[in-house]
């Protein structure tokens, strides 16, 4: 859904103005049945975000919270991401709705502090290649306050935090015979990857290719997985493994059309 079509779903408003070159919205809005602050939870989307790839991460972390002003929609969390991503001391973020927006920073203090933190976010302009060109992009994000408290975060719990689960089912489980389900799990490590976050959808509709897959989802336990509830009347592991390493995914699109996109995934056929 798009961003008008999603504001004008929002009881009490009346209209919504895009302005693509700068990046900004105006929304008129009845006073009388919302407030500026339902309109910022209903534009607002929090973000989790691991930075380094998993041999990269401290066994132990900082975490400082931030309160960020001017910061507003996916092309904030957008900018802001690639912005702390050519920091290398820097390991992950987290974004809460809030006024002003609720940052909480995953860093290496002995390599950057707050205060350099809260520079780089202040910078003027972000740089970033986008379809093999670089671009640049001005930017204006303030930072109001630093929290004076700062935690220790271990390398697990760091991983578990942010780990965002994905799950889909494809049949109404209570209506199968549960005598012949079982759960096949196997390790992915581009669970934790944010970069391929948005393909887990065309994943699922890939495997619904073999219809002995009841469900597919993603967890964390000690280390990134994937889960598949498959009956064993109409299918294996093996059959199961071969879909998942595709070199390309079959999507299926709500009108019926099919696509072919690559397959960004990566499953090692063992956690070694």
């Amino acid at each position: 859904m798009g961003f008008v079509s999603q504001m004008h779903e929002v009881p009490g408003v009346l209209g919504v103005a895009t302005y693509v070159a700068s990046h900004s919205v105006k929304i008129y809005y009845n006073p009388d049945v919302t407030d500026e602050s339902q309109l910022i939870n209903a534009i607002f989307s929090p973000v989790k975000y691991i930075i380094a790839k998993d041999h990269d991460i401290l066994n132990q972390l900082k975490s400082v919270t931030m309160g960020i002003e001017r910061f507003f929609d996916k092309y904030d969390s957008f900018y802001l991401t690639r912005l702390l991503e050519q920091v290398d001391a820097i390991y992950g973020f987290e974004t809460k709705c809030g006024e002003p927006v609720i940052i909480n920073i995953y860093y290496d203090d002995k390599a950057i502090t707050p205060e350099e933190i809260k520079n780089i976010i202040e910078s003027e302009e972000v740089t970033f290649n986008a379809r093999g060109k670089q671009m640049s992009e001005s930017i204006n994000f303030k930072v109001k306050y630093i929290s004076d408290k700062i935690f220790s975060i271990n390398d697990f719990a760091f991983r578990q935090k942010m780990f965002e689960p994905y799950k889909d089912l494809f049949y109404d489980i209570a209506s199968l015979d549960s005598s012949n389900l079982i759960d096949y799990r196997l390790w992915m490590p581009d669970a934790v990857d944010p970069e391929k976050q948005d393909w887990l959808p065309f994943l699922s509709s890939h495997l619904t290719l073999d219809m002995g897959i009841v469900s597919f989802e993603t967890g964390f336990d000690k280390k990134p997985f994937c889960q598949i509830t498959y009956d064993t009347t109409k299918t294996d592991p093996l059959k199961i493994f071969s879909l998942l390493r595709s070199d390309s995914l079959e999507v299926m699109y709500e009108d019926g059309t099919r696509e072919k996109l690559p397959n960004p995934f990566n499953f090692p056929s063992s956690e070694n």
